[in-house]
């Protein structure tokens, strides 16, 4: 998600509704920084997205195990596993 908008969202959704794998890990640079992963809230300009993103894996059975800054004190690179 490296810009952020709605339609990033909208295509990892249909993404995980096409998949028939049942064993996902899904990863990568989502420079979402402002996403609290211990409260799964996210703050800052761009909310509503990052927050969208937190619910949409949430929604998906999914977690986010990475917990070590990637750039600064920023989390960006994302580790999502299954529930």
């Amino acid at each position: 998600m490296p810009h952020r908008e709605q339609k990033h969202l909208d295509e990892l959704q249909k993404s995980l509704d096409q998949s028939n794998i049942t064993n996902k890990i899904i990863t990568g640079d989502f420079n979402c920084p402002d996403i609290n992963w211990n409260t799964h809230t996210a703050n800052g300009p761009d909310r509503d997205i990052q927050q969208g993103l937190v619910d949409t894996m949430s929604a998906n059975n999914f977690t986010q195990i990475h917990n070590k800054p990637t750039r600064e004190d920023n989390l960006l690179d994302l580790v999502f596993v299954p529930l």
